[in-house]
């Protein structure tokens, strides 16, 4: 694993990297034992659920852009431009 993983809870540390808070509550992570035990059960698949966030643009992207316009805004852009993958909604 990465050291930026704690082993409790694999939960990933980010706290050293700047962010502008866009999205202030935590999501839970959930389990999914059933799509892990259909793979054949040497995964152990688990989902975020940012959804909950209840923002319309879907959570994904605005934590992404916590981090990217922090960084951005510390290093004096004044033009910021972010796309997401092939199959994603954020152009």
């Amino acid at each position: 694993l990465c050291s930026c993983y704690s082993n409790e809870k694999m939960k990933l540390d980010l706290s050293h990297l700047d962010r502008r808070v866009y999205t202030p509550h935590e999501t839970p992570l959930e389990p999914m034992p059933k799509l892990s035990a259909a793979l054949g059960g040497r995964v152990n698949l688990w989902i975020k659920r940012d959804d909950q966030l209840g923002l319309t643009g879907g959570g994904n992207k605005t934590r992404k852009l916590e981090y990217s316009m922090a960084d951005a805004l510390k290093q004096g852009a004044d033009t910021i431009v972010t796309c997401g993958a092939v199959q994603s909604n954020h152009c």
